[in-house]
């Protein structure tokens, strides 16, 4: 009998669709962040896809403001 191997694939890169389902926002707002330079994106053909590290940056931006905000 052999083991079931099983692989984890991290991914590197989200569409925005995917970034807004993370983030708990809507599509629309996370083109307007991307725009504004607050969320940055790579073009991968004619795709566009954002980072998973800019989104965490992204995260840990928002935790900062709002921690000074209390």
């Amino acid at each position: 009998m052999q083991a079931k191997v099983t692989h984890s694939v991290l991914r590197a890169l989200y569409s925005p669709d995917e970034t807004a389902t993370a983030l708990g926002c809507g599509r629309t707002y996370v083109y307007e962040l991307m725009e504004k330079g607050e969320l940055r994106s790579v073009k991968l053909g004619r795709l566009r896809r954002i980072p998973a590290t800019e989104i965490a940056r992204l995260v840990d931006s928002l935790m900062g403001d709002s921690e000074v905000a209390e």
